[in-house]
């Protein structure tokens, strides 16, 4: 398969790359055709944090007692561990939705569930946010909830849950039967297709969008389409 020089992009995917191109092509090219990767943020870099404190937790380890953003949800996520639930679990699939090894440079789609369980036919997948609520979160919601019933053909229904951390008790969850899971499988398939198929990048700028754009022509890059 062809790679971005002109060629096709033959690399794993997954939510966030084709977010970042669904936002901007040039901006997904810098970051994952160049291999131009900023510093994470401190906004970034705090959720780091809190995502490891939580996988530790479900790990088997103490309770974070010290981290003040967690304890509204000590009594939630006790519940939770009572289900023995799946922590940081890393999923892959190949072009054909078949399960493969996260690290397999020939995977076409893949992604982290921060806590995933199974309870009386259905698969619960759980991401955990720091920061606000935003309605594109559907979109991630959607495609793990293809992946999680990808990897695990036997279950009936999917349910994804985002939980806002920084919100106390706040969360919004997204149910997926079979029907939806094959509409959304099919749209996720076009949406590849498109990133992988693209051999001119073209910007698509926005205010938004551009603001934080390392090729911003505002922050010294080389992009002159940012308004």
């Amino acid at each position: 398969m062809l790679k971005g020089d002109g060629r096709m992009y033959d690399k794993p995917l997954s939510y966030s790359g084709l977010s970042l191109y669904k936002r901007c092509p040039r901006a997904w090219k810098h970051v994952y055709v160049d291999g131009n990767r900023s510093a994470p943020a401190k906004a970034a870099m705090r959720g780091t944090r809190l995502h490891e404190a939580l996988e530790q937790y479900f790990n088997g380890g103490l309770w974070p007692e010290s981290n003040e953003t967690l304890r509204p949800w000590k009594a939630f996520m006790y519940d939770l561990a009572t289900l023995f639930p799946t922590a940081e679990e890393q999923v892959a699939v190949t072009h054909d939705w078949e399960p493969t090894s996260f690290d397999d440079p020939t995977a076409n789609l893949r992604g982290a569930f921060d806590l995933s369980y199974q309870h009386e036919g259905t698969l619960f997948i759980v991401d955990w946010k720091s920061g606000q609520r935003y309605e594109s979160h559907v979109d991630q919601a959607s495609m793990y909830a293809v992946l999680g019933r990808a990897i695990y053909p036997q279950v009936d229904r999917v349910e994804a849950s985002m939980v806002y951390l920084d919100m106390p008790k706040e969360f919004s969850t997204w149910t997926y039967e079979p029907t939806k899971l094959d509409e959304l499988e099919e749209g996720i398939e076009e949406q590849v297709l498109i990133v992988r198929s693209d051999e001119e990048y073209l910007p698509t700028p926005s205010h938004s969008g551009c603001k934080w754009c390392d090729l911003s022509w505002r922050r010294g890059g080389s992009c002159d389409k940012s308004p």
